[in-house]
């Protein structure tokens, strides 16, 4: 559509039950290092209620937690193997 033109990614995330969300990330934002006109991605890093409703259950797609400090492993080895 765009031949040459930066491209960010507007939302990415992965839920951290039901898979392992270490590999995706780290397949994910591999593959998206090697697209030369990918500049950057937002990832949605937040813990919230399904659908919107407190009465659903909590859906926890962040890979770091403030409170905490603390990264999902997953993230810290995606960004390493970016960097070289």
């Amino acid at each position: 559509m765009a031949p040459g033109k930066p491209i960010l990614v507007a939302q990415i995330g992965s839920v951290t039950e039901g898979g392992d969300q270490g590999s995706w990330l780290v397949e994910t934002l591999g593959q998206l290092s090697r697209e030369r006109n990918v500049v950057g991605f937002i990832y949605f890093n937040v813990a919230k209620h399904e659908a919107g409703a407190v009465h659903c259950p909590v859906v926890d797609w962040r890979v770091f937690d403030p409170q905490s400090n603390l990264a999902q492993n997953g993230l810290l080895a995606a960004m390493q193997s970016i960097e070289s």
